[in-house]
């Protein structure tokens, strides 16, 4: 076995035969050929294994959570915990269809601060109705009784002028 190296890339040799040849990287860095190995590199995703109670409550709340942490994990956000104890908190006190809808929010628009589920569950429970006649009518028993007038007492008189 015999190593080479140019000023670009390495090669390595078996009986003056080449049998790779990888790019010269700086430190630190590494250069990696799946075909060098025997066995296919692995395909999927791997399953999250939750380690704490904290953990398991939040991946129970469905697929909306675990995009949440994969994509917060991706990003590199700080302190999953304390997001992941905030979003049970937020399933706690407004319900777990209003925490998902803010996980799947904060997931697609890459809101990962502390704060942000809460003011984004507030966002959605505010905006309007996305059809008409999705809301309750008003029932009118509780309204207290008001004196009509007809549109034409609103109209100015010509001659009066």
């Amino acid at each position: 076995m015999q190593v080479s190296a140019t000023d670009r890339e390495l090669t390595v040799l078996c009986d003056g035969v080449p049998v790779a040849q990888h790019p010269l990287l700086a430190p630190g860095e590494c250069s990696v050929l799946d075909a060098h190995y025997p066995t296919p590199p692995p395909a999927g995703t791997r399953p999250l294994r939750a380690r704490t109670e904290s953990e398991r409550a939040f991946l129970a709340l469905g697929t909306a959570a675990e995009d949440y942490l994969r994509t917060a994990a991706a990003a590199g956000t700080a302190r999953l915990s304390e997001r992941i104890e905030e979003a049970l908190a937020l399933a706690h006190s407004r319900g777990g269809e209003a925490a998902l809808a803010a996980l799947e929010r904060a997931t697609r628009f890459a809101r990962f601060r502390f704060g942000d589920l809460e003011s984004i569950a507030d966002a959605i429970r505010a905006a309007p109705p996305e059809r008409a006649g999705s809301t309750p009518a008003l029932a009118g028993r509780d309204l207290p009784a008001v004196p009509a007038r007809s549109i034409d007492a609103y109209r100015r008189d010509e001659r009066a002028a």
